[in-house]
This record gives structure tokens, C-alpha cells and sequence, in this order.
């Protein structure tokens, strides 16, 4: 694997497709965030293909992180790990210098095998326990070269981590096509194995067991912060987007009654639910296009905190007319703004309810719309 010459293709192919990587994955961090990082399987799964039809020059645009949802409870099972074991991974952090240079070791490294694994999923079909075995299969046919690359990718893609939401926008598609490009050209290999016996086994698992009750002793009861170059490693003074959203997530999981469809297609935690139908009390006075159809639905049943995502055949300028109309009866007050092919409208209501309609038609595609309804707290 030539890292340099990959870094120069991945750049170039960035810069060649800047427009629909950044929508797509504003969209992908936007509807994680709002879904408590439910929908982050299979949306990432999708920005993932997206990349690799980017690399096989294939017809492709933004929408393609909404094909994907039939995959949507092996995706979630995946993420749901990766999850978990980045929990684990962040308590041995906590411990000083070395907690940190197992994180520099093994982080980057997750990350890639992660990303690896949705792409198995997403792309083959395959089952998460065969995607993962196959993605630590190809990784380990050339272990050191690809921890280096993924170390790489994983430093380009997360420079925007260091300032604010908007940056991480523009650089997070790098990791994501630096992991697609390593799914492209080595997915067909034949897979290495490492094999242990009981002996190294025991000693392993001894090992990681002290560093994680170590990091704990450190993390909790000394309350210790490892720092580089000035910054935190495991915390900011500001929770960023992903911690929010784990922090969301798994407190939800943990805490609630969890159901999924036997098809995958539906899934619930507590009083949320995910789904291809708005409920029956969604609010009557939150416009829906009548020649649109919905994509997926998540929120309450009285539709204060949800998303809505739906597909129609109309032109964006008829949609929006409508909606400029029909808001403005239902007593809502808005403000529009145009972004080309993305249109967005925010509009409030007096009785503490907000609601954001985005509108987006890409050439030769149906128009998208994404209808977000918040409420704020007392």
C-alpha cells in the first residue's frame, strides 16, 4: 500500500466532489445528532458507498445515504459495538502516557475496521460477527502499512474535532474516503489470520483488564484529564457532537425498553419510534406536500422532537410555494433562505414549537424533504 500516492488520490477526488461529500455529510452528522445516533449506521454505511461509487466513478449524489436502511439493524448492531469498545478504549486513555499511547495505537486502527465493517454490511450483505472477521482478515495482510494509513486518514479527518461542529463537516469525508479506498482495493484479498494460544490468550485479557481498571481508578476517582499539546484528550470544556450523541444514546439504550422490527425497517426506545409513517397525532398544523412520500420517520407520537424525510416528483419551486403558503395559514411565522440546490426554512410558533423544513432537488433526482419538528423545554 503506497500511502503518499493514496493521499494524493483521496485529495484529489475531495476536491473533485467537495459539493456533494459536504451535503451529504452535513446530513449524516445532522440526522445522527437528531436521532441519538440511531440512524448513524446506516447513514454513515450509505456516506461509505457513496465514497466507493465517488472512487468507481459510478452515478451517484447525496440521496445515497438514505438507500440503505434495510440494513439498518445489522448497521446498528455495529455501531452499537463500536460504541462500546471506544468507551472501553477511552477509560484505558485516561491513564497517563500510557493510556495515551494505547489510544495513538489502537484508536485510528477502530476506526478503520469500523468503517470496513458497515461497508461488508452495507455492500455484501454480510453479517456483522463475518464483517468484522473479514475486515481484521485484510487488515492484518499488511498490519503495520495500514495502522500508518489509518493513523493518517484518522488525523486528516478529524482536524475539524479541534474547532467547532462546521469545520469537522470538511474534514471528516477524508477518513471516509481513505476508508473506502482501503475497502476498494483489498476487500478481495485473501485474509491473514493471527492465531493465540490459551496461554497468550489469559495473559491478554489479564492485561487489558488491569489498564481498564487502572484507567478507571484514574478517570473517576482521581478525575485525571491526559492532555497533548495544551487540549484535553478525552474531554473539552465543550461536549462535541459525537459525545453528545453517545452520551444520548446509550443513556436511552441503557434505560429504555428497545424494540426492533422483525424486518429491521422499525425500531423504538422508550416513547421514540423509527419508522416509514408519520403517527396518527402528529400535529395538524405542521404542513405535509401532498405528492410527497415519506422516507422515514423518527420522534414521539405527538410529533414534538421528530424528523421526517420525504421524496417527491415535484419541482423544489412548487414544494416550497406550498409551503410558504400553507405555513403562513397555519399561523407560523419563517424566515426562507436559498442555497441552490438546498432551500431552508425555519419557522416558530408562539406556543414554544419550532420547525425546519429543508428542501433539495439535484439534477435528474427526486426532490428531498427533510421536516424537523422541536419544542423547546421549560
Amino acid at each position: 500500500m503506497d500511502i503518499l500516492a493514496n493521499l494524493k488520490r483521496i485529495l484529489a477526488l475531495y476536491r473533485n466532489n467537495f459539493l456533494v461529500l459536504l451535503i451529504a455529510t452535513a446530513l449524516t452528522l445532522l440526522l445522527s445528532g437528531l436521532s441519538l445516533g440511531l440512524l448513524a449506521g446506516p447513514l454513515v454505511g450509505g456516506l461509505i458507498v457513496l465514497c466507493l461509487k465517488l472512487w468507481r466513478e459510478d452515478q451517484t449524489d447525496y440521496k445515497e445515504i438514505f438507500r440503505h436502511f434495510n440494513s439498518f439493524l445489522p448497521t446498528f448492531i455495529l455501531t452499537l459495538s463500536a460504541i462500546i469498545i471506544s468507551f472501553l478504549v477511552g477509560i484505558i486513555g485516561s491513564i497517563p502516557l500510557i493510556g495515551w499511547l494505547f489510544t495513538l495505537a489502537v484508536g485510528p486502527a477502530l476506526s478503520l475496521l469500523a468503517g470496513l465493517a458497515l461497508a461488508f454490511v452495507v455492500e455484501q450483505e454480510l453479517k456483522p460477527l463475518d464483517a468484522i472477521k473479514r475486515s481484521v482478515g485484510i487488515c492484518l495482510t499488511e498490519p503495520l502499512m495500514i495502522w500508518l494509513y489509518s493513523l493518517v486518514i484518522g488525523i486528516l479527518g478529524s482536524l475539524g474535532a479541534l474547532f467547532f461542529f462546521f469545520p469537522i463537516i470538511l474534514t471528516a469525508p477524508i477518513t471516509l474516503l481513505g476508508t473506502a479506498f482501503t475497502y476498494q482495493q483489498l476487500s478481495a484479498r485473501e485474509t491473514a489470520t493471527l492465531t493465540f494460544g490459551q496461554k497468550e490468550k489469559q495473559i491478554g485479557l489479564a492485561v487489558l483488564s488491569g489498564l481498564f481498571l487502572v484507567g478507571l481508578i484514574f478517570r473517576f476517582a482521581l478525575g485525571y484529564q491526559p492532555s497533548f499539546f495544551g487540549r484535553t484528550v478525552l474531554s473539552r470544556n465543550r461536549p462535541g457532537l459525537s459525545e453528545r450523541v453517545a452520551g444520548k444514546f446509550l443513556s436511552s439504550f441503557v434505560g429504555e425498553d428497545v424494540k426492533v422490527g422483525r424486518d429491521g425497517s422499525s425500531f423504538s426506545v422508550g416513547g421514540m419510534t423509527i419508522g416509514s409513517k408519520l403517527p396518527k397525532d402528529y400535529p395538524k398544523d405542521v404542513p405535509i406536500y401532498p405528492r410527497a412520500e415519506i422516507q422515514s420517520y423518527l420522534g414521539v407520537g405527538n410529533g414534538d422532537n421528530s424528523t421526517a424525510t420525504f421524496s417527491s416528483k415535484e419541482q423544489s419551486s412548487a414544494i416550497a410555494a406550498y409551503y410558504e403558503r400553507e405555513l403562513t395559514a397555519n399561523g407560523w411565522q419563517f424566515e426562507t433562505s436559498n442555497f441552490g440546490e438546498l432551500l431552508i426554512m425555519i419557522g416558530h410558533k408562539n406556543d414554544d414549537r419550532s420547525c425546519s423544513i429543508s428542501i433539495t432537488e439535484p439534477e435528474d433526482e427526486e426532490t428531498t424533504i427533510i421536516l424537523t419538528l422541536k419544542r423547546e423545554e421549560e
